[in-house]
């Protein structure tokens, strides 16, 4: 379970080095308000992180719970990109944060892997999150009824 920790500060420092809006915030501080602004922000960067890496990696998990947790809330960020015009709450929160357009994508590992630029990317990202729940099914399906029969 650790590894999603190690995995999410990864992405967190990696984007921290490379984006321009974070590379600027400590230069901006002012005072004490600002100073909890800025490590807000940054707590909010990690817990996007987290969230990401638990969606795209989530079923690599063993523990049939947290498999169907990894199930229904795949299916929640889905249903909440389709009701939200394609894009993720939380990346328009910290685009408004870095003022940046409403069309940045987040630095996350597609990002840095070069596949948010292509034009089949929400397609790519869509097609993997439901291989990772076809993935999850047969995971519970082999370690709760399978075992159950052979005990």
């Amino acid at each position: 379970m650790e590894w999603i920790f190690v995995s999410s500060l990864f992405m967190f420092f990696l984007d921290l080095g490379t984006n321009p809006c974070f590379l600027n915030l400590p230069k901006k501080w002012n005072g004490s308000l600002e100073l909890l602004k800025t490590f807000s922000t940054y707590l909010f960067l990690f817990f996007h992180h987290l969230i990401a890496i638990f969606l795209y990696f989530g079923f690599l998990f063993s523990n049939p719970y947290i498999l169907g947790w990894y199930i229904i809330f795949v299916f929640v960020v889905m249903l909440h990109w389709q009701t939200n015009s394609h894009k993720c709450i939380l990346t328009q929160v910290l685009n408004k944060v870095c003022m940046y357009s409403d069309g940045e994508p987040f630095h996350d590992i597609w990002y840095f892997l070069g596949l948010k630029s292509k034009p089949y990317t929400e397609y790519f990202l869509v097609g993997y999150l439901l291989l990772g729940i076809s993935i999850a099914f047969y995971k519970l399906y082999f370690t709760t009824h399978v075992s159950k029969k052979h005990k």
